[in-house]
């Protein structure tokens, strides 16, 4: 008898997951070696999907090689059907289970910038309810983990697409969360203009202090919408 669970379905009958938080397309020289890899040998590991409200064939995890099949010409490829939940009532366990699972999928497989995973945790939590701590537990990360990234999303946009760039690391992003909305933008080139260090971004916690500590950087605050002892500046 043949288990329903394992198809050999159309790649162009599965969609992306609701839930899936990559915003860029795939590059690099590893997706290049597994659209090799692919081309070759076709999609060797099963595609993790379920058959949604819709009844349509929606994807857990395998976004990455669903990608290089596509890309390289595949037709098909081999799933599991972990579920099925048209025609019935929405398992609210069942759709949080396939959630974290998506989630925990894209942070290990699919190379996340640093705003992408966080706003991957910020929708897991807002969805079910977690704590930092309970999502933490879920993703197999520290709570620390889980509060850096969560902090990225008080960025200003201009900051958040430097750091979904990488042009400023995400340490630095992480003080610049600490500064007024306003303050993030011009401190940002300043810090890129001075090539200034994470250690020297992190150790300035408000203009005088930074100023006496990084001389090389603060040389003026002029620039700051707000500037005063008591206005921390990065933390």
């Amino acid at each position: 008898m043949t288990d329903e669970r394992f198809r050999n379905l159309r790649v162009g009958e599965l969609i992306p997951s609701r839930w899936q938080t990559r915003s860029y397309p795939y590059d690099g020289d590893g997706f290049e070696e597994l659209k090799a890899s692919i081309q070759r040998h076709g999609v060797l590991n099963r595609l993790r999907i379920f058959v949604n409200e819709e009844g349509l064939y929606e994807m857990i995890t395998g976004h990455r090689r669903l990608a290089a099949a596509r890309e390289v010409g595949k037709e098909r490829g081999p799933v599991e059907v972990v579920t099925t939940l048209r025609d019935r009532p929405t398992p609210m366990m069942e759709l949080q289970q396939i959630h974290e699972e998506v989630i925990v999928d894209n942070l290990y497989h699919e190379d996340l910038t640093p705003i992408e995973e966080a706003k991957a945790i910020a929708a897991l939590m807002e969805e079910h309810g977690h704590t930092q701590q309970e999502a933490a537990h879920v993703l197999g990360k520290s709570q620390q983990w889980v509060s850096d990234r969560l902090s990225l999303l008080n960025l200003a946009p201009a900051v958040q697409r430097a750091v979904t760039e990488r042009a400023v690391e995400m340490t630095v992003g992480k003080s610049l969360a600490t500064l007024p909305p306003q303050a993030q933008v011009p401190v940002m080139k300043r810090l890129k203009e001075t090539k200034a260090t994470s250690r020297e971004a992190a150790l300035a916690s408000e203009p005088f202090a930074w100023a006496s500590r990084c001389p090389s950087v603060a040389t003026s605050w002029s620039f700051l919408p707000v500037a005063s002892h008591s206005t921390p500046l990065i933390a």
